[in-house]
């Protein structure tokens, strides 16, 4: 009797239905349910904008910035799990979070307290201009998980996401560079047009269980909406790899990474109704980071 009222009592978070068809190995899978994926995709890239720009990194630069990116994430997730009017569309990274809603927060609020003291360690420059951005990311989430400001917000989430997450990885890179050049600025710009093409892609997979969704044309085009995907995959690899032999020896590591990310989301794109929304979802994060 008294587990059955404590059943009744525990917060239910929904899952997906859709089970691991094709599950990663567990490093990946484990690196996934713990939202690390993000973190290391901001850290390596931080490390190969650096290297670009031949700039030396202190430890405590990764590690703020992993920690951030990583606290971020987890707040998010933390206010979706407990949000029931997204039920439906949460997953396994927000169900593990609002498994223990105690000991979640415990969890989020001693990694806040962490970061806390790396940024001290950072130049004042990038501590100044990374308090900017922490604005930015504080007004996003006002406005996204308040209820009625969240319709215009969720609207460009995509956008707004992708552009955080790149300002964020770019805060010591700016920090620290008196100028940045026109090479490194087209660089910096087909880096956001694949991570908006990665944020695009989990909001299609979330929403392709809709039959309707999958076949209604766009407005304006004639071809259905998966194929728009399969095109801006192509364009964005295109520009990428023609950027490889326009721009500086120096980038073109970065512009092969980028093309081969774009052509990785396609490769997923295809095989996600046969592997599943999880499995795929699980991959998707680390082919951002699979060419560097």
């Amino acid at each position: 009797m008294n587990v059955s009222l404590r059943n009744k009592q525990r917060p239910k978070v929904a899952i997906l239905t859709k089970t691991l068809k094709c599950p990663p190995c567990a490093l990946v899978r484990g690196i996934h349910l713990l939202s690390l994926d993000a973190p290391l995709v901001a850290t390596l890239w931080l490390h190969e904008f650096s290297r670009i720009l031949d700039l030396t990194q202190p430890t405590a630069t990764y590690l703020s910035l992993f920690g951030a990116v990583w606290f971020i994430y987890l707040v998010d997730r933390f206010l979706d799990s407990n949000n029931k009017q997204k039920g439906k569309s949460l997953g396994l990274r927000h169900a593990t979070l609002g498994r223990s809603p105690s000991y979640s927060l415990l969890g989020i609020a001693s990694l806040g307290c962490a970061n806390l003291y790396l940024v001290t360690q950072l130049p004042t420059s990038v501590f100044i201009l990374g308090l900017k951005v922490a604005f930015l990311v504080l007004i996003y989430l006002l406005c996204y998980h308040l209820m009625p400001l969240r319709p215009w917000v969720a609207r460009f989430k995509e956008e707004w996401m992708a552009a955080i997450f790149v300002i964020g990885v770019l805060v010591p890179v700016l920090g620290r560079s008196a100028t940045v050049d026109r090479p490194f600025l087209i660089l910096i710009g087909l880096f956001y047009a694949t991570c908006l093409l990665n944020c695009r892609t989990l909001t299609f997979w979330e929403n392709r269980s809709d039959p309707a969704f999958q076949t209604a044309p766009q407005p304006g085009s004639r071809k259905p909406a998966i194929d728009r995907l399969y095109w801006a995959y192509g364009w964005v690899a295109g520009i990428c790899l023609l950027a490889m032999f326009l721009l500086p020896d120096a980038y073109a590591h970065a512009a092969i990474a980028l093309s081969l990310a774009c052509g990785g989301f396609a490769c997923l794109h295809y095989l996600q109704p046969h592997w599943g929304l999880e499995s795929t979802r699980a991959l998707i994060d680390p082919v951002l980071i699979a060419g560097l």
